[in-house]
Formats: structure tokens, C-alpha cells, sequence
């Protein structure tokens, strides 16, 4: 009899004990709601829903996706996200931006590389600065809304291109059909490089034409290999050194007197210069 109160107190025992480790463990891996502060110990749980402030002086080891639902700050303003204005904040705690990066005294602000090999580089003064490793292999380049090559510096090369993604040049300009290659000024255009090659200095004031090799003076017609002034149309004058209009030079005479020289049907003997003091017109 007093051995089969013995296995059954022993049996009572291991149930009680078997009872309490499945509630314990139940209690464990169920969800965890603390709602009065902890100051010591480990919790595991799969999920912790803390009501309050959640203060942590060792590591926090977390394995799966995380949620938060307010603000997040780390050190103050080492990183701060902003959510009521989707923001986020490197070394701020005001971001202005949906980035923002305020950098400490002599600290890069953004940087993609190493410290060996560095693609792209904004300093602490804000400069932008790139392929600094002295590679061959960072090339910059921006499309346009059809060029795909609207701004290109190839760095194996040394040689920026725009609208070209072989830059012939050091510099090379290819321009778009019916497109000005190079324009100084605005609407009221003080040098442009047309879209074949002309150079145009104010309009008419100086012009190039390589196509034709002329060049032109106040004059944007150009009938000889230099035409002044409106220039003399005719079959002649298209291939003549120089074509002008009306022939009006000043100057000066050994005696120092300055005077118009012009061609007049009314000089003696049609000489080809006639002098007057009087104007050309």
C-alpha cells in the first residue's frame, strides 16, 4: 500500500511539473503585452506589444520584418524619421527634405565607394566630385527626353560629348537638326554657332558661312568671299573676292587731311577715287 502511494505522489508530480512547463512555454511563445516597466531579465515571445516606453541597454536582436508605427529616433539625430511629414533625417532631427543630410564638421555628406575607390562624392562644402579613384570606368551621363546621350563625359577619354555619345573633341557639340550648336546671349543672340556650322556674331554683325567659305559684315547675305554691307547680288559678285555696295572708305592723306574716298561716274576720266570733303552719301 505504501508503495502505491509513493508512485502515485511521484506521478502527481511529473503531471504537475509536465502542466506547468506547457503553460510556461504557452505563455512564452503566445503574444506579450507589457504594460509596467522591466528592469531586468529575458523576454521571448513572437510577439511585444509594449504601451509604454521600451528602454533597451544591450542589443536588440531581431530576426523578421519589423513594424513601427511612430517616429524613430536614433541618438538624438543620427537618423531620424519624421512620419507626419515622410521624412527622414541624417545627423537632423528638422529634415526639410524627404532626405536630408546635415553633415558634422569635415565629414563627406553622401558618398558611393570606398575611401580607395570613389564613384561619387559630395564634401562637407557641398561640392559634387567623382571618379575619384583616377578609374576609367565611371563615366557620367545624363539623358534627355530622345537623346539618350544629352550630356556625356567619358572619362577613359577625357572627353565630353553633348548630344554625342563618341565626343570627337576634347569638347564636342553635336547638334540636333534645325537646332543651334552653341548660342551666347538669349533671344537677342550675341555669338551662336548655328545648326551647320555658321558662325554668327549679333545676327549679321559677323558671319561665317563654311559651307560656302564666306564671310560677311553687317550683312547676312553674302554674295563675294567677303561681303560688306548689303553686298552686290549678280552673277558676277557670287564670285568675287570682295562685294560691297556702295564703295565709302575715309582717310587719311599724307598732308593729314582726312577725306572720303569713293568710285564716282562724275570724277575726271572716271578715275577709280575721287576725294571730297563732303560725305560718300
Amino acid at each position: 500500500m505504501k508503495r502505491f502511494i509513493k508512485s502515485r505522489i511521484i506521478l502527481q508530480v511529473i503531471t504537475a511539473t509536465l502542466v506547468t512547463t506547457l503553460a510556461t512555454a504557452g505563455i512564452v511563445l503566445a503574444s506579450t503585452t507589457i504594460n509596467n516597466n522591466i528592469s531586468t531579465g529575458t523576454i521571448d515571445a513572437t510577439t511585444i506589444d509594449a504601451t509604454g516606453v521600451v528602454t533597451l541597454t544591450s542589443t536588440l536582436a531581431v530576426t523578421g520584418a519589423t513594424t513601427l508605427s511612430d517616429d524613430l529616433t536614433i541618438d538624438t539625430d543620427d537618423l531620424f524619421v519624421d512620419i507626419s511629414t515622410n521624412r527622414v533625417g541624417v545627423g537632423s532631427s528638422t529634415p526639410w527634405a524627404t532626405l536630408s543630410i546635415d553633415t558634422n564638421t569635415g565629414d563627406n555628406a553622401f558618398v558611393i565607394g570606398s575611401s580607395t575607390a570613389t564613384y561619387l562624392r559630395v564634401n562637407t562644402l557641398g561640392v559634387l566630385l567623382g571618379n575619384e579613384s583616377l578609374g576609367d570606368s565611371a563615366d557620367l551621363r545624363w539623358d534627355g527626353t530622345t537623346n539618350t546621350h544629352l550630356l556625356f563625359a567619358d572619362v577613359s577619354a577625357e572627353k565630353i560629348g553633348i548630344g554625342s555619345s563618341t565626343p570627337y573633341g576634347q569638347f564636342s557639340i553635336n547638334a540636333e537638326a534645325a537646332k543651334s550648336a552653341l548660342v551666347i546671349g538669349s533671344s537677342t543672340t550675341l555669338l551662336e554657332v548655328n545648326s551647320i556650322g555658321n558662325l554668327l556674331f549679333d545676327t549679321s554683325t559677323l558671319v561665317g558661312d563654311q559651307t560656302n567659305n564666306k564671310v560677311g559684315v553687317a550683312s547676312s547675305t553674302l554674295f563675294g568671299q567677303l561681303s560688306v554691307g548689303a553686298g552686290l547680288a549678280g552673277t558676277s559678285a557670287a564670285t568675287s573676292t570682295i562685294s560691297t555696295g556702295r564703295l565709302c572708305w575715309y582717310a587719311g592723306q599724307e598732308n593729314g587731311e582726312n577725306v572720303f574716298v569713293y568710285l564716282s561716274d562724275s570724277a575726271p576720266n572716271r578715275q577709280p577715287f575721287a576725294t571730297s570733303s563732303t560725305s560718300c552719301f
